[in-house]
């Protein structure tokens, strides 16, 4: 890229905090520029990698096993899910440019970490140090899982869980979880009996989660207890009580009684787990789960190739500044959108820093660029639609009508979001409630979302958006039932609410 000057009309303090950022650009651009980058993409993850084709093959294989056996393991139904970027260092050296701060300063001990959001999620991992850093990532991996599925775990369950499966592995095409981990065993073996009561009131204000020694005790605790209930002899079935009690918070059947949530699941009370479990671990054996999970044919590896330079800049520097919020990333990403007019990349990680920055315009702008030159990532479709939508929803007025050619634009965002995921339920929620206010309804679209609704995990606007459709059409008694449907769904938004109860009132007026 050759820099052309040009005459500007500014002061010295501003010609030099121009050229500060640029000389930051060149100097980071620089580093990135090393190496050899190959790449490779699934639906589910997008890997740049420094290191051999073989190497990272087998980190993108384990990745694709992993996020299926979560799948398999947590019941996780069909679900929006953000595309990960991996990025995978061949050395230390080059991964130390990329290392989260810590109170200025460089964390000088990872080798790998998560960085997650709706829009997009980030691993970056040093395969210098392959096992430990893949134990870090895997962990984190499930965090991402459990958020974009709202899962509503509680702490000790949601660390437990990570602690757990980050011992994936895979031995001859069967999996291998429940690897005993030894910092957490040397833990347990230095503290006291625990108290289950205890451990499961811990929340992420609390002490024994933040401080030193009592946060090694906290995480070595909920591994045990997480490996006691999925892989300890009981007369009991745990695993399916575990089952029973995750599907109780989603639910939130007994809702702010965890306690009788815990007891009714598991049909024990926290004393009797908490002997179990003291047995279970002074016997000093940790079982693992050895065997074939089914979860179906995984997806197809492609080729690696060489990785364009200007998408693997765009990573590298979204990246940094997840990391290390590095002032001078907006200015690299505007400079790559300059040099590269047909990328959308650049305008992606605009919209996220610029979203993240609570700069709403700016963000929308910058994604509205993004999908213009043809952006692969349906979040930021759905967003620019949201934002419309949720004003005119916001105002709780049902009579407004969409004009024909604003409501065609909405459709054909949101059915492109589809066409990139077809199990979005937001670009479903959003279709229909475009169907629900647009002066001319398309029946094709609405017959599709209902034909999805029963797969959506918290439908609220979907049901809402239904029942104006039925109420539209004089159905009276179908959008009473569709409405009564929306009070059954736990979390219902203040906005739905208001305007479910405008629209009750109409259907029985």
């Amino acid at each position: 890229m050759t820099c052309r000057p040009r005459p500007l009309a500014v002061g010295w303090g501003v010609r030099r905090l121009g050229f500060i950022f640029l000389c930051l650009a060149l100097g980071v651009a620089g580093a990135r520029g090393a190496g050899k980058w190959i790449t490779a993409q699934t639906d589910n993850f997008i890997l740049f990698s420094s290191a051999s084709e073989a190497e990272s093959r087998e980190l993108l294989e384990d990745l694709e096993r992993l996020r299926a056996v979560l799948r398999k393991g947590l019941n996780l139904p069909p679900a929006r899910e953000p595309v990960t970027r991996v990025m995978a260092f061949n050395s230390r050296r080059e991964f130390n440019h990329y290392k989260p701060l810590f109170e200025g300063k460089t964390k000088t001990d990872v080798v790998g970490y998560h960085s997650g959001g709706d829009d997009a999620a980030y691993i970056a991992i040093d395969l210098g140090s392959a096992d430990r850093a893949k134990r870090t990532i895997y962990h984190e991996y499930l965090h991402q899982m459990a958020s974009v599925h709202d899962l509503n775990l509680p702490l000790w369950l949601n660390e437990g869980f990570a602690e757990f499966y980050s011992t994936f592995r895979m031995k001859k095409g069967e999996v291998i979880l429940g690897d005993p981990i030894e910092e957490h065993v040397r833990f347990l073996r230095q503290v006291r009996a625990f108290n289950v009561r205890d451990l499961v009131a811990i929340r992420e204000d609390s002490p024994a989660y933040n401080e030193g020694f009592r946060q090694g005790v906290f995480y070595a605790q909920s591994w045990a207890l997480v490996h006691y209930l999925l892989c300890g002899k009981s007369a009991r079935d745990n695993a399916a009580g575990l089952s029973r009690y995750m599907t109780m918070r989603r639910s939130a059947v007994l809702d702010g009684a965890d306690t009788q949530r815990f007891e009714a699941a598991f049909g024990a009370d926290y004393e009797t787990i908490e002997k179990e479990l003291t047995r279970y671990l002074r016997g000093g054996r940790y079982n693992r789960y050895t065997g074939v999970v089914d979860t179906g044919p995984l997806p197809v590896i492609p080729t690696f190739v060489a990785a364009d330079p200007a998408v693997l800049d765009c990573a590298l520097i979204e990246l940094q500044w997840r990391a290390q919020q590095t002032p001078a990333a907006k200015f690299e990403l505007l400079t790559l959108a300059e040099a590269n007019p047909t990328r959308p990349e650049p305008h992606e990680s605009l919209g996220a820093i610029s979203w993240r920055e609570n700069q709403w315009e700016e963000a929308v702008r910058h994604w509205r660029r993004a999908a213009e030159l043809g952006s692969r990532n349906p979040w930021m479709q759905v967003q620019v639609v949201k934002r419309q939508i949720t004003d005119f929803v916001t105002n709780q007025n049902l009579d407004y009508r969409l004009p024909d050619p604003l409501a065609a634009g909405l459709r054909d965002q949101l059915l492109r979001a589809l066409e990139m995921n077809a199990d979005y339920g937001d670009a479903y929620e959003l279709l229909a409630l475009t169907e629900a206010f647009a002066a001319t309804p398309d029946i094709a679209n609405v017959n599709r979302v209902q034909r999805q609704a029963g797969k959506i995990e918290r439908p609220q606007r979907l049901l809402l958006a239904l029942a104006i459709l039925r109420w539209r059409v004089g159905d009276t008694a179908t959008g009473l039932k569709i409405l009564q449907a929306l009070e059954q769904v736990p979390a219902v938004p203040p906005t739905v609410q208001a305007m479910a109860l405008k629209l009750r009132y109409r259907l029985q007026n």
